[in-house]
């Protein structure tokens, strides 16, 4: 399968040559970062821009056309992320640079957020953890120009930035070092002045609707039996949905597997799904095609349940990968529905973990249960977007809660609280969930004293809420943020 999805993003060449070296050589690869190991290879799709961004990584410093920084830019959900992923596991690039880092910037990283991803990005580039609060944003920046200058020959990618302070100071290459490159994924065309800039355009009609019968499972030879009329291929379906779609990426991916759970009858049965109002309102083409997969999963028995989990991902950030257990989480503090049995937690555990792979198999959710879910900023903006903002402050104020529950379920049955174990903690039952209490000691369980790097964290979690030093304070103090 690994071949076959290398030779559709069209490197088969590469990996043929790969494949001639000595196992030894395989070790000298460099490590694709953790922050995109959630990327399924599987969902890759061939594109031209995806090797004219390799070919222009691999320049040498010699070529006229070398820049220390490339830039892809394009209008939300065209898949700059995707193409970022594809030319980082790209085995050539991976051959060329000895080390790769990824940040994940947004719109949102400023002040001490900002200072945050300062901190965390000279973690992965020194292995020192330093607190963000001890440097300003200038000192952060020298700090990581130094670091990079110790690298023999690095790419770092930050992905999603909005504004040019951001790529300023995150930026750890200055001019003296050709050896390293800079590769940015945003919106904003002139982001990064005298970058080499590559636009990711809309995708052709029918580079869009090979897109959508592939995910949707439509291959011509079984599709021309069972309908002997047809008369060409790709069906005028098929060119209908994806106009509907905008030619966009992430929703031809939503939109294929509506199509794939319809089944026979969807070339007619499909399109007036998309074209549904959302709400009574005038509504965007990313609400009518997020709308329409929803419709096909109330058709589950189940329905009602997994709708309303994934409503409870609207107090969740972008980019940010949830492990399984903040999902069940999720479930537990936001949720009523009926469809779960309360009394018994292995079930609903079970049945919440189900309806989450029925979400990431529709598209609505990204990952996978071993490595962490997230969503695209398209699909938050969708579900935020029908909350006001008190229905999101309650929303907040019930994960809140929910944290402190599971505090206190699990002192009543250990004796502890919450503890601090690495990167994440047992929380519950050997579920991985990134919370931190001071130090691992026994806390009481309405207390927690918020690390840094747990406070980044619960960012993500509940909203719009910033640290940037550690605090101690009770669930009651910490309702005050709300």
């Amino acid at each position: 399968m690994l071949r076959t999805v290398i030779e559709r993003a069209g490197f088969a060449q590469l990996y043929g040559s790969s494949q001639a070296r000595t196992g030894t050589n395989a070790e000298e690869l460099a490590a694709v970062p953790a922050a995109i190991s959630h990327f399924a290879l599987d969902t890759l799709f061939e594109r031209p821009v995806q090797k004219d961004l390799v070919d222009l990584l691999l320049l040498p410093p010699s070529d006229q056309r070398f820049t220390s920084c490339v830039l892809i830019h394009g209008m939300g959900g065209t898949g700059k992320t995707v193409t970022a992923v594809v030319a980082v596991q790209n085995p050539e690039i991976r051959k060329h640079f000895c080390e790769i880092f990824w940040a994940t910037v947004g719109g949102d990283a400023v002040g001490g957020q900002l200072r945050q991803l300062q901190a965390m990005l000279y973690k992965q580039l020194t292995g020192k953890v330093v607190k963000a609060e001890e440097k300003d944003e200038g000192e952060w920046q020298r700090a990581l120009v130094q670091a990079m200058s110790e690298k023999v020959c690095a790419l770092l990618v930050l992905d999603d930035p909005w504004m040019p302070e951001q790529v300023r100071f995150l930026n750890p290459i200055d001019g003296t070092q050709i050896e390293h490159r800079l590769l940015v994924t945003t919106r904003i065309r002139d982001l990064v002045p005298k970058a080499t800039q590559v636009e990711l355009p809309l995708m052709g009609k029918d580079e869009a609707v090979a897109l959508l019968l592939d995910l949707a499972g439509v291959e011509k030879q079984i599709y021309a039996k069972a309908n002997p009329g047809l008369m060409s291929w790709p069906p005028e379906a098929a060119y209908a949905i994806a106009s509907e779609c905008g030619l966009l990426p992430i929703t031809l991916t939503i939109a294929a597997q509506v199509v794939r759970s319809w089944g026979a009858g969807w070339e007619t049965s499909v399109l007036p799904l998309l074209r549904e109002e959302q709400g009574g309102t005038v509504s965007t083409v990313e609400e009518r095609v997020i709308g329409a997969g929803l419709q096909v999963l109330e058709k589950h028995e189940d329905g009602a349940a997994v709708k309303e989990l994934f409503h409870a991902f609207a107090v969740t950030q972008e980019d940010f990968v949830h492990p399984v257990a903040v999902i069940e989480l999720f479930w537990q503090s936001c949720c009523t529905s009926e469809s779960a049995n309360p009394g018994s937690s292995l079930a609903t555990r079970l049945k919440v973990r189900q309806w989450t792979q029925m979400l990431v198999d529709h598209s609505l959710l990204l990952g996978s249960s071993s490595e962490g879910i997230h969503l695209h900023d398209i699909v938050l903006q969708y579900l935020r977007k029908r909350l006001t903002a008190e229905e999101m402050r309650d929303l907040h104020v019930k994960v809140l809660d929910g944290i402190v529950a599971a505090a206190n379920e699990r002192h009543a049955t250990t004796g502890r609280g919450l503890q601090a174990t690495g990167s994440t903690a047992n929380a519950f039952d050997g579920e991985e969930v990134d919370w931190y209490c001071c130090n691992g000691c026994p806390v009481r369980p309405d207390q927690y004293a918020l690390l840094p790097s747990f406070a980044r964290s619960l960012v993500h979690i509940i909203g719009c809420m910033h640290w940037d030093r550690s605090i101690t304070c009770s669930g009651q103090e910490m309702r005050r943020f709300l």
